[in-house]
């Protein structure tokens, strides 16, 4: 793998588990990233987010599409099927960040988090174009028609949140 991971730089990013490394064998799971275009801007966009906002860092979920898993298992396979897994970021790193359920409801999910990577490392961040995204001014009823419930659901709800708090 550490051959041909040079090779897949372009495409791939590699997070690794934090903590102490025991020969070729990972501390915890590692967590494979594709970095496609979509993903470097979406990147770019939680990064200019978080320096104009002034925030500690953002976090978003990764969904199959974005990542792949490679884990070494302790306790066997099943203990590490159930993992939601977060990409993590600040002005100036990344990370990954998943919890793993476990298989009985009883106990509490157990969080991890690899190690950060600097963002300039991974792409050229400064140089990101930035996208504007215009937003119509009016939403149209054909719009809007299949929320309908859901729309009317939740103002409803808060109404009663509102009735609520100034009840309390």
């Amino acid at each position: 793998m550490e051959r041909l991971l040079p090779l897949a730089r372009a495409q791939l990013l590699l997070f690794e588990t934090e903590g102490t490394r025991h020969s070729y064998v990972a501390n915890g799971p590692v967590i494979f990233v594709r970095l496609t275009a979509q993903l470097q801007e979406r990147i770019a966009m939680l990064a200019r987010m978080v320096r104009d906002q002034k925030l500690q860092h953002v976090v978003m979920p990764l969904i199959a599409a974005d990542h792949a898993w490679s884990a070494h298992h302790l306790h066997g396979p099943e203990s590490q099927l159930f993992l939601d897994s977060w990409l993590c970021v600040s002005a100036s790193e990344i990370w990954v960040e998943w919890s793993r359920k476990p298989w009985r409801e009883e106990d509490p999910p157990v969080r991890f988090a690899t190690g950060p990577i600097g963002l300039r490392a991974v792409m050229p961040i400064d140089f990101m174009p930035v996208r504007e995204a215009a937003l119509p001014a009016a939403i149209s009823a054909a719009t809007v028609k299949p929320y309908h419930k859901r729309l009317r659901a939740l103002l409803e709800a808060e109404r009663v949140h509102e009735m609520m708090s100034r009840a309390a």
